[in-house]
């Protein structure tokens, strides 16, 4: 079985989650060397294992000499590779597994689906994703609905020590992992704001953002200059290897931008929040995020949204203490 990724990090609303595919491909087959569809810099081929990578509009048949998994089958990771693996020649079969839903369904949505309905398999991890592709025009005889538990997979065993170890962070530390799909659409500055509240509810708590996350500069001089103390560690690269060392994972609530975008990774939050169980980290979910099921307004409340947060650090052995501002890392 050959499976394709989007392996380059897109824009916000651009429906690549390189990360979360790989660890999609990882847990299907331990030892599959997915193709990335690229460009994506070779530092990041080699840390996802990718056995090659490809332009997006190559035309040119593939080079199986290089490959080790059998070509007779393409599981197509995305709508990019989708679109690539429909101008291969003729396979016995094409399967697809998609991780986000649409959020208009106009002629652009309608065109996608009819398109991607060539797939004899389609996968989706969230049931409301799959219902809004059918309503486009996707065969809905062809669609399953998997459990994203499916898709986790254990990403390091370094243990909890040395992962904390590396970040400088204390054993009385609480260490956050945010969760967003793509990673750029993490709100930083925002995310800093709320260690900052946490900080005023007696907790030492520090997290993790990658290094394309949106508007860091802006929660870099919030660290600076709030007086809150709140840290934030920047990671650049792959997040869920960190998992060890955080003690809590959370989703945040939907910002206005996010009412703007055409598609919604909600399959994609899925599949990361299953992966933060499967690594023993409990994941909070804020209302108003993309997977409320309550549909509750965005934005009304910080301590409404703050909430499941601060219930699992209330259940934390050890007892809050209050901090002195900090520099942000």
């Amino acid at each position: 079985m050959m499976h394709v990724i989007d392996a380059s990090e897109g824009v916000f609303d651009s429906g690549r989650y390189p990360e979360v595919q790989s660890l999609c491909v990882r847990a299907s087959h331990d030892n599959a060397r997915p193709i990335g569809i690229g460009p994506v810099p070779e530092y990041q081929a080699t840390v996802m294992n990718l056995a090659r990578v490809i332009m997006p509009r190559s035309r040119a048949p593939l080079d199986l000499s290089m490959i080790d998994e059998d070509p007779r089958h393409i599981t197509a990771w995305g709508r990019r590779p989708a679109h690539w693996a429909l101008r291969q020649p003729a396979r016995i079969d094409l399967s697809l597994v998609l991780l986000e839903g649409l959020r208009f369904n106009n002629a652009q949505s309608i065109n996608q689906a009819r398109s991607l309905g060539m797939f004899r398999h389609i996968a989706f991890v969230d049931a409301h994703d799959a219902q809004s592709w059918i309503q486009a025009g996707l065969p809905a005889a062809r669609v399953t609905v998997n459990d994203p538990a499916s898709y986790t997979t254990v990403t390091s065993e370094t243990s909890r020590h040395s992962r904390r170890t590396v970040l400088e962070v204390g054993d009385d530390e609480i260490v956050i992992m945010p969760i967003a799909a793509p990673w750029c659409s993490l709100d930083s500055q925002r995310l800093a704001f709320l260690l900052g509240m946490l900080r005023v509810n007696g907790y030492r708590a520090t997290a993790l953002v990658p290094s394309n996350a949106w508007r860091l500069a802006g929660a870099r001089q919030f660290c600076r200059r709030g007086g809150l103390g709140a840290r934030l560690i920047v990671i650049d690269g792959p997040m869920t290897p960190w998992l060890s060392a955080c003690d809590v994972a959370f989703v945040d609530a939907a910002r206005p931008r996010q009412q703007l975008a055409s598609v919604i990774p909600r399959g994609a939050i899925r599949v990361l929040v299953a992966q933060a169980q499967a690594s023993g980290v409990p994941v909070a979910i804020a209302p108003g995020s993309l997977l409320d099921e309550t549909k509750s307004p965005a934005g009304a409340n910080v301590t409404e949204e703050l909430r499941p947060l601060l219930n699992i650090l209330e259940q934390k052995t050890c007892a809050p203490t209050f901090a002195v501002a900090e520099n942000c890392s």
